[in-house]
C-alpha cells in the first residue's frame, strides 16, 4: 500500500471512530439517523479510485459538516465530540481538494511568473466590504420547526411539557422560541389555562 494511501486509509478509521463516538452520545433519533445515513453515505463515497469520483465524496463530506454544525447549532451531543469530527472532515476535504488540483507543469510555472512580474500596484486604494449580515434564522432553525409543527399537527393538541418531553434533546429556551414563532404566524394556536398552556395546528 502507497504512503498517500496508507495516510488516506488511517483519516478515513479516525473519522469513522469519531463519529461512532457521536452517534452514541445523540439522544435524539431523528439526528441519530440521519448521522447514521450521512456517514454511511460518506463510507460509500470514500471508495473512490480515480479523481472523477471524488465529487461525490466532496459532497458527503459537506453533508456530514452542515450536520455537525446543525448539531452545535441546537445543543445536540457532545461539543467535545463534535469538533474532533470536525477537524478530521476539514482535513479530510482539504486532502479530496488537493487531489482534484491537476499538477502544475513547468509551462504553467513560467506563466504564473510572468503574469506576477507585469501586475501593476491598483491605481486606488481599495476600499475594505461592509461585514456580511447573516439572517439569525437558517434552514436549521426551520427543521426543528416544522418537527414541532408536525408533533402538534400529529397530537392535535398539546401542552408545552409534552412537547419539551418530545424533544427532550433539544433545549427548553429554543423549542419555547420557535413555538412562539409559529404562533405568532398563525401557524399554530396557543390557549393559556390556570394550570397549563395547549398548542393546536391552525393550518
Amino acid at each position: 500500500m502507497a504512503k498517500e494511501d496508507k495516510e488516506r486509509f488511517s483519516l478515513f478509521t479516525e473519522i469513522i471512530l469519531s463519529c461512532v463516538r457521536l452517534r452514541q452520545d445523540i439522544k435524539d433519533d431523528f439526528f441519530a439517523a440521519s448521522l447514521d445515513n450521512k456517514l454511511k453515505n460518506f463510507i460509500k463515497a470514500s471508495q473512490c479510485i480515480n479523481v472523477a469520483q471524488y465529487h461525490p465524496l466532496l459532497y458527503e463530506i459537506n453533508s456530514l459538516l452542515e450536520l455537525l454544525n446543525q448539531l452545535e447549532h441546537l445543543e445536540i451531543g457532545n461539543k467535545l465530540l463534535i469538533l474532533p469530527c470536525r477537524e478530521l472532515l476539514l482535513k479530510d476535504k482539504l486532502s479530496v481538494l488537493r487531489a482534484m488540483k491537476p499538477p502544475e507543469t513547468s509551462a504553467d510555472a513560467e506563466k504564473k511568473k510572468e503574469t506576477l512580474a507585469s501586475a501593476e500596484p491598483p491605481a486606488q486604494k481599495i476600499e475594505p466590504e461592509p461585514a456580511v449580515k447573516f439572517p439569525e434564522r437558517t434552514r436549521r432553525t426551520n427543521q426543528v420547526r416544522e418537527e414541532i409543527l408536525g408533533f402538534i399537527r400529529n397530537e392535535r393538541r398539546v401542552r408545552t411539557k409534552d412537547i419539551l418531553a418530545q424533544f427532550g434533546a433539544i433545549s427548553q429556551r429554543t423549542i419555547k422560541r420557535n413555538l412562539k414563532e409559529l404562533v405568532g404566524r398563525g401557524i399554530v394556536s396557543k390557549e393559556s389555562g390556570k394550570s397549563s398552556t395547549h398548542y393546536s395546528a391552525v393550518r
